[in-house]
């Protein structure tokens, strides 16, 4: 992920699919990405409150996309800094 955050200022959208769970740290380097305007993580656990945190110093994300189990908390805090935010597992309720 580091090499992506440093080599690859013209990417604007990253999509992590197929996942138990964000590894931890995996997404840290990310908030030095200049461009990064969208994320999409699809995981088969909700994500932590340090994988909430970092994704919320991503510069200048824009839109966050997930698929994974919903928390509450952990949305709610992402709602409050990114513009668009959305849950499929949330509208599929």
């Amino acid at each position: 992920m580091s090499t992506i955050a440093k080599g690859c200022p013209g990417l604007e959208k990253l999509a992590l699919y197929g996942i138990k769970s964000v590894p931890k740290g995996v997404l840290l380097p990310l908030h030095v990405h200049p461009g990064l305007r969208c994320l999409l993580v699809e995981a088969e656990e909700t994500l932590s409150m340090e994988d909430a945190l970092t994704i919320l110093i991503i510069p200048n994300l824009k839109r966050l996309e997930l698929d994974v189990p919903p928390d509450n908390d952990i949305h709610e805090l992402l709602q409050s800094k990114i513009p668009v935010v959305e849950n499929r597992r949330i509208s599929k309720l």
